[in-house]
């Protein structure tokens, strides 16, 4: 229950009920509780014991209800302001009016604010951010509270990809052009793709656009201009107060900010550590609604499957050396030392293997596909002048041999796949470079044969001969032998996540293949129920029965599913180039073969598997 109190009153509820049928003399009642005879006498006389309210009962005014709605409606109309309002009516309505009673009137209607009666414009919608491909990079500084354990307060510089939404942070001491000039040498190892284009606003660590004279055209000389110009990177600027501009990294910094209010700091190392573990889960692990509910990290996969060559490495979804270091925290700082030069040494073993690996894979191609070449052209010219009239009636038959393929199921497009795929065999190349590495590591180093001769006179020179055997101490050998075994797990791990990625296109591709044939038979159910359409159509036209703009719009309508028939057929041949491309790429097959997988044809199989519905359906597929 809500008890109306004036702020003022110096008696509650509860005293004034005890005043009423209290039957003492009033002298006696103000002097126990502490007020005025009057107050005593006024709650004797009360059946309610609440504050009343202080509004008069009849308001003071000189315009009449209607009067009152008349200068509504002046206002509404003609959105006079007060003091022309005033005027208007002291002129025509009521020259007795004050401006106080004029302007109490006016709120009581609700028309006091003038502005919110005026029409509002319409905010500009803020424009998308136009689409990109990998390597346009945002950059920005983020000022950072100071922690109790630190001097000073420090920067984080933030970078993310238009396309991607990939971000990458680093906390630096200063907010100068060196900071930015390492903060950008940093991003160009950690980024896998190429950037080409470098947006940033116009602090003083980015540009030297704005001196102490004013603005200017940037001179070039920058330290992070500098280093832009030597990698072959477009430096762009942000127009001067329009960091919308620049929104998408002004976001994330949203973002930061928030984790910053939600956290308590105990350091500054607690901080960095916050904010780059924020920065790795953005990156795997929070679906962005711009990327079709993927992670950044998923969607730099993608772009990285469809267009290799804006990548200058490969993106991984999962750390390396530098987690697997931290479960050797019990061995000793020497050891680390030697594991880490060792490690050093069989990375760049590793990279050298890749290297002559895809070399060699490269050469073979070429091979092949100049072999294949001089094949099909000198078949094609010895067939052209031996057989001319025979050449249209082969064509036929072989055409026809390739509509009857076998049918290929899923599980044998995936067999196929992780049998023929050439990355996998880069992979198990690379697993057979680092057993030969750990066969090394096993090895103990050679033994070593001196001979030494002094003195040349026959009677006082002394020969010597010393076999050395070096015998490695504090357990050089087990930690080479361990980190040769690191990188063969490493390989083998690698090799795993590349056949279940692989697993994964061909299950997508083989599905996409038989989407697009539905889509296909549809349509051709689609043009038959059309075409039987028109041909009723029209022999109602004939007999008279209906006008003719019914037969135009029914080969209108069968005009539009013709369209859609060919869309469908279109979306159905790309389909099929695409999965077998997962075995056998399509620039390495011949051109008989690269025709005969353009036409074939998946279908429903008539046998179905209880165990798993991915293997419900099967396609006819020949390589």
């Amino acid at each position: 229950m809500i008890t109306r109190l004036h702020k003022c009153a110096r008696t509650t509820p509860r005293v004034r009920a005890e005043i009423a049928a209290s039957n003492d003399p009033i002298a006696t009642l103000a002097q126990r509780y502490g007020v005025s005879p009057m107050t005593v006498l006024k709650w004797k006389h009360r059946t309610d014991f609440e504050d009343r309210p202080h509004t008069a009962h009849r308001l003071q005014t000189t315009l009449t209800p209607a009067q009152e709605m008349i200068v509504v409606e002046l206002r509404k109309t003609l959105l006079l302001s007060l003091d022309d309002l005033l005027a208007v009516v002291r002129e025509f309505i009521n020259p007795n009016v004050s401006r106080s009673g004029l302007h109490r009137c006016l709120h009581r209607h609700g028309v006091g604010k003038l502005q919110a009666l005026r029409p509002q414009a319409a905010k500009p919608a803020h424009k998308p951010f136009a689409a990109y491909e990998p390597g346009f990079v945002h950059l920005d500084v983020k000022y950072l509270p100071q922690m109790a354990d630190e001097p000073k307060r420090r920067y984080l510089f933030v970078a993310i990809d238009r396309a991607t939404r990939w971000v990458f942070v680093q906390l630096k001491p200063a907010k100068t052009a060196r900071a930015a000039r390492a903060f950008l040498a940093a991003l160009i190892r950690a980024c896998p793709v190429r950037i080409r284009t470098i947006l940033t606003d116009n602090g003083k660590e980015f540009t030297d656009r704005f001196v102490t004279s004013g603005e200017r055209t940037p001179s070039g000389q920058h330290a992070f201009d500098a280093l832009c110009a030597a990698l072959g990177i477009e430096h762009r600027l942000t127009r001067v107060r329009r960091p919308q501009t620049n929104g998408m990294v002004e976001r994330f910094n949203g973002r930061i900010a928030e984790v910053l209010k939600s956290h308590h700091f105990v350091s500054g190392e607690d901080l960095q550590r916050t904010l780059l573990r924020y920065a790795w889960l953005y990156n795997h692990h929070l679906p962005q609604a711009a990327l079709n509910a993927r992670t950044p990290m998923q969607a730099m996969k993608d772009w990285h499957r469809t267009h290799p060559h804006m990548f200058h490495k490969r993106p991984y979804d999962r750390p390396g050396f530098e987690c697997s270091r931290r479960s050797f925290g019990s061995l000793s700082a020497d050891f680390l030392v030697s594991l880490k030069s060792l490690e050093n040494r069989m990375l760049k073993s590793i990279h050298k293997q890749k290297r002559r690996a895809s070399l060699a894979v490269h050469r073979a191609t070429k091979k092949a596909t100049a072999a294949g070449l001089l094949i099909a052209l000198t078949a094609g010219v010895s067939f052209a002048q031996s057989l001319p009239a025979a050449q249209a009636n082969r064509t036929a038959q072989s055409e026809s041999q390739a509509d009857v393929a076998t049918p290929l199921t899923l599980q044998r497009a995936i067999a196929l796949a992780l049998d023929g795929n050439p990355d996998l065999t880069v992979a198990k190349r690379e697993i057979e470079a680092t057993e030969g590495q750990v066969l090394q590591a096993q090895a103990r180093p050679n033994p070593e044969l001196a001979y030494l001769l002094e003195d040349q006179r026959a009677q006082t020179r002394t020969q010597s001969v010393q076999i050395n055997l070096p015998v490695e101490m504090g357990g050089k050998r087990a930690a080479r032998i361990a980190a040769a075994e690191r990188g063969r797990d490493i390989a083998v791990e690698e090799l795993n996540v590349r056949r279940i990625e692989i697993r994964a296109a061909v299950v997508a591709a083989f599905f996409e293949t038989l989407a697009a044939q539905e889509r296909v038979a549809l349509a051709l159910d689609s043009v038959d129920l059309a075409r039987k359409v028109t041909d009723a159509v029209a022999k109602r036209v004939a007999a008279g029965k209906v006008s003719p703009v019914e037969e135009s719009k029914a080969r209108v309508a069968e005009a539009g599913v013709r369209v859609e028939l060919a869309q469908a057929q279109s979306e159905l041949r790309n389909a099929r180039d695409v999965l077998p491309a997962c075995w056998v790429p399509i620039h390495l097959a011949s051109p008989s073969s690269r025709a005969i997988l353009k036409r074939s044809r998946p279908f429903q199989a008539s046998t179905v598997s209880s165990n798993a519905c991915l293997s419900r359906q099967s396609c006819v597929v020949r390589s």
